[in-house]
């Protein structure tokens, strides 16, 4: 009988192992106990104990791996991310870069009543203070429409994801000055003699042929751009432009070349 009982706490080495990491030791601490206490056990009931209790013992350390396992791809998943998010705030830009560009592009007028919109060329010079800030100089003129054209000087902020090997997109603000000029349709009048006379004529035939007006604006927008090589890229920008009584939305594509 002794060595019926040595033998079980042999065999039985191997599950205190397993669960010392649970609460489930002290069950099996009883039942190793309760074999020690009742030398008449028979070793069928043994057995019964053993399996009956087996599940219950393993349990907790089966949920215990399950939980690791999910910590670890959660640690898997975040690290992953950073990695993502370190890539896209990275860019193929370094500081200290410059370029300059050539934009082509719409700005239709988007006051109430207003149905013109201005096509137009511009250029630019943009500089990088650092990795991922860019500041861009520009200048844009609109061709006249509805006998109106515009003319605007202004500094942009970029700040530059890269989502690709050879592609960036970026946000933008930027301030600038705006002059916004207007012809005035004059009314033919046929010569008559001495109608230089007639009250408030010499007023009309003094009257300006276009008018013109210097006002503020600042712009928010989007903007995205490929590199075609290491020295040229080719871009998309749209913008919302804030000018008092004449907001407009600025949409262009351009090209940069970088020196």
């Amino acid at each position: 009988m002794v060595k019926v009982r040595s033998l079980w706490l042999v065999l039985s080495y191997p599950l205190v192992w397993v669960s010392r990491y649970t609460v489930k030791m002290e069950l099996l601490s009883l039942i190793l106990i309760s074999w020690e206490s009742k030398p008449t056990l028979k070793n069928s009931e043994k057995w019964l104990h053993f399996f009956v209790c087996f599940p219950i013992l393993t349990t907790n350390t089966h949920c215990r791996a399950t939980q690791m396992q999910r910590e670890q791809k959660m640690k898997k998943t975040f690290i992953l991310a950073c990695m993502a998010l370190s890539g896209l705030c990275a860019s193929a830009q370094q500081k200290g870069d410059m370029a300059v560009g050539l934009n082509l592009g719409v700005a239709p007028c988007l006051e109430s009543g207003a149905s013109l919109t201005n096509f137009g060329i511009g250029a630019k010079f943009q500089y990088n203070v650092s990795n991922p800030v860019r500041l861009e100089a520009a200048f844009d003129y609109g061709f006249k429409d509805k006998e109106t054209d515009v003319m605007t000087i202004g500094i942009n902020g970029h700040y530059l994801f890269k989502v690709g090997e050879k592609f960036n997109i970026y946000p933008l603000a930027g301030v600038g000055y705006a002059r916004i000029g207007m012809d005035i349709p004059q009314i033919e009048i046929p010569e008559i003699p001495g109608m230089e006379d007639y009250p408030g004529m010499e007023d009309y035939l003094d009257m300006p042929t276009s008018l013109s007006s210097n006002k503020f604006y600042f712009n928010v927008g989007a903007g995205a751009e490929y590199a075609i090589s290491d020295k040229f890229s080719v871009g998309l920008e749209v913008k919302y432009q804030y000018i008092e009584n004449f907001s407009r939305l600025p949409i262009s594509i351009g090209a940069t070349y970088k020196f």
